[in-house]
């Protein structure tokens, strides 16, 4: 199969269902969407370019984004055309050095580890870590940070009346 086919497949699939197994699928999916073969989005298509490289030259994500709008979901290559176009300006082998960079910069989505980095590692170890809770939160876990879940409240009540308090007060509240 043609590399370039291979990436357009892998970053159509990318955070979509529709690489999942049959059993997955929705049962109100249609099976001309199931057989009309991979569809990507503008989302998709903006991971690739950034992932493969492309928006690191010339190219801008607006562009991206206004190529993206010109061609339908049968236009990939022509969308590489434009794209090349815009990072090698004049050059007769444009397209050929925009898919050797693509292929080479492995042509995969990428998953970006530690995207959501802590500032401060303190305040969240004092929100994860059980062992250094204060009041009455320390005592809703045990000492291996196991939540105990109801038996880590105070008591059980079996009715309102152990609740509530239902004698007579005043306008303030003070029981007469």
């Amino acid at each position: 199969m043609d590399p370039i086919q291979n990436i357009f497949n892998a970053f159509c699939h990318f955070g979509t269902a529709r690489n999942a197994s049959s059993d997955n699928l929705n049962k109100n999916t249609s099976a001309s969407a199931l057989n009309s073969g991979p569809m990507m989005d503008g989302s998709q298509f903006s991971k690739f370019c950034k992932d493969c490289n492309i928006t690191k030259l010339k190219v801008t994500t607006t562009d991206v984004d206004i190529i993206f709008n010109k061609i339908d979901e049968k236009q990939f290559r022509e969308a590489l055309n434009l794209l090349s176009q815009i990072n090698y300006p004049g050059q007769d082998n444009a397209f050929d050095l925009l898919v050797a960079s693509v292929v080479q910069s492995g042509g995969t989505p990428k998953l970006v580890p530690n995207v959501t980095t802590p500032v401060n590692k303190k305040i969240v170890s004092k929100l994860t870590d059980t062992s250094l809770y204060t009041g009455t939160h320390k005592n809703r876990f045990d000492e291996h940070g196991k939540g105990l879940g109801m038996a880590g409240k105070d008591k059980e009540f079996k009715e309102l009346s152990q609740i509530t308090n239902r004698k007579d007060a005043d306008v303030r509240g003070v029981q007469k």
